[in-house]
């Protein structure tokens, strides 16, 4: 199976997303009908920052808040999960979310949660990547979005995002 690339807008940024890590965000999109999910992205930076590699996804912790039009990750292990990716060698990169039903165009929430993030020195990521997912199961799509360092919102290529089943 091969990675997937995204290229920001500008042509500034490049994601890559490993197949796995794509296929795992699928199978916690399907596992939730009705309700917002999401979780963590982990990974490397690769040229000089311009490419994030997200390596590692995690799933909702437990004591997320999910309803049909939110999504709030909770913090329960959250610190284990980063301490091991750190171990690793892996860095913080984003989060990422699911919009069942819905479009995967960032709310305004979304992007104030985006460049707190950015802003947030206990995240350590200065230039965070959102990745949100759209529609159902088998019909998938694909919103990036990225607050660079001035503070800006990058967004990257929509895509498709479907899988059979």
């Amino acid at each position: 199976m091969k990675d997937k690339e995204y290229i920001s807008e500008d042509g500034v940024f490049k994601l890559r997303v490993t197949q796995s890590c794509l296929d795992q965000i699928k199978d916690f999109c399907k596992a939730s009908p009705g309700k917002e999910t999401g979780g963590i992205m982990f990974g490397q930076y690769l040229d000089n920052h311009s490419i994030a590699s997200i390596l590692v996804i995690s799933g909702p912790p437990k004591d997320s808040k999910r309803t049909q039009f939110s999504f709030v990750r909770g913090k329960a292990g959250v610190q284990k999960l980063v301490d091991d990716n750190w171990a690793e060698g892996g860095y913080y990169l984003g989060e990422w979310h699911y919009h069942p039903n819905a479009s995967p165009e960032p709310s305004s929430q979304d992007i104030k949660q985006l460049h707190k993030i950015a802003r947030d020195r206990r995240f350590n990521c200065p230039e965070p990547i959102m990745l949100i997912i759209g529609g159902k199961p088998g019909n998938f799509s694909i919103n990036i979005l990225l607050s660079n360092s001035g503070g800006e919102l990058i967004k990257y290529y929509e895509h498709e995002f479907n899988n059979p089943g």
